[in-house]
């Protein structure tokens, strides 16, 4: 039986999109879960540009290949034109035709409202490989649950953050014992584990978490219900990581993804900051996902 499983960030349909850095980080960290247990894995992200000529912007930004597609009839009339934001389905297909038939197809999700996307990743998926299942989760997968799984052709909808349900799945299907105790695996995820950027090529920028989850409960926002756990990593852990991005990558453009940057920054942000300062990378830092206000400190 193969050992080969397939990991695919999906198209987007949408009015408009745009790259800001942005990286599938929670199918990366599934992928090096996955390799450090001994599967194989593949990886085709359908946002990535592949060597393609795309206008780029500042500071490794840029736009998405996108092609123009039917408008959903909610939308009929918004006078704006609607696209696949991606790679074009041709490109997809051949892509898949190079991936002998793996074990799995994990496939994440976004923003909920980008389901459609998802639906059309899955079904051409499904045409190229028939009898492999396909699981689903990210964002769109955990909070809309019953609505995924009634509707996008997957045949596992997982919720939250999927190391572990991917790796068990796994498991079940290739009859394989993976030499793993549950706290030992969960403590490898919390302090060891970086997502697997070894699997693009021509990378400028990478997207990176200095930690997980939120400790706050804010009512207009979700963060909670997909990480229920708030946890620092280590923040020599953390520069370490990113000297290896930029020493072995050459990346220019790093971008932190966190939900709550900036809190306990005493002992979180400031020591990773200071510690970055020590080390001269030639490099550029963002934060798109926001900061609290708040814990923003008077410059001393």
């Amino acid at each position: 039986m193969t050992n080969n499983i397939l990991l695919i960030n999906p198209w987007v349909h949408d009015f408009t999109a745009y790259n800001l850095w942005s990286k599938p980080l929670g199918l990366l960290y599934i992928a090096s879960t996955l390799q450090h247990y001994g599967y194989d894995v593949s990886l085709i992200d359908c946002l990535h540009n592949y060597g393609h000529s795309l206008k780029q912007r500042s500071y490794g930004t840029g736009h998405f290949y996108s092609q123009e597609i039917e408008k959903p009839s909610i939308f009929k009339d918004i006078p704006r034109l609607f696209r696949r934001y991606g790679m074009s389905p041709e490109d997809f297909q051949n892509r898949l035709k190079t991936i002998p038939e793996p074990l799995l197809v994990c496939i994440t999700s976004h923003m909920t409202y980008w389901y459609p996307g998802v639906f059309e990743t899955i079904k051409v998926v499904k045409m190229a490989f028939p009898s492999v299942p396909i699981v689903l989760g990210g964002i769109y997968a955990s909070l809309c649950h019953e609505h995924a799984k009634n509707n996008s052709g997957a045949d596992y909808v997982i919720k939250g953050t999927g190391e572990f349900e991917v790796l068990k799945l796994a498991d079940s299907l290739s009859g394989k014992k993976c030499d793993y105790a549950c706290g030992q695996l969960h403590t490898w995820i919390e302090e060891e584990i970086v997502p697997a950027y070894e699997l693009y090529t021509g990378l400028s920028s990478v997207s990176i978490l200095t930690s997980r989850g939120c400790p706050f409960r804010c009512t207009y926002c979700a963060s909670f219900l997909l990480e229920s756990k708030f946890t620092l990593r280590k923040p020599e852990k953390v520069v370490a990581e990113i000297e290896r991005y930029v020493t072995a990558y050459g990346i220019k453009d790093i971008a932190f993804y966190d939900d709550s940057l900036l809190v306990d920054s005493k002992r979180h942000i400031i020591p990773i900051l200071e510690l970055l300062i020590k080390k001269r990378l030639q490099v550029r830092y963002h934060t798109p996902n926001g900061l609290h206000p708040k814990y923003i400190d008077a410059l001393l």
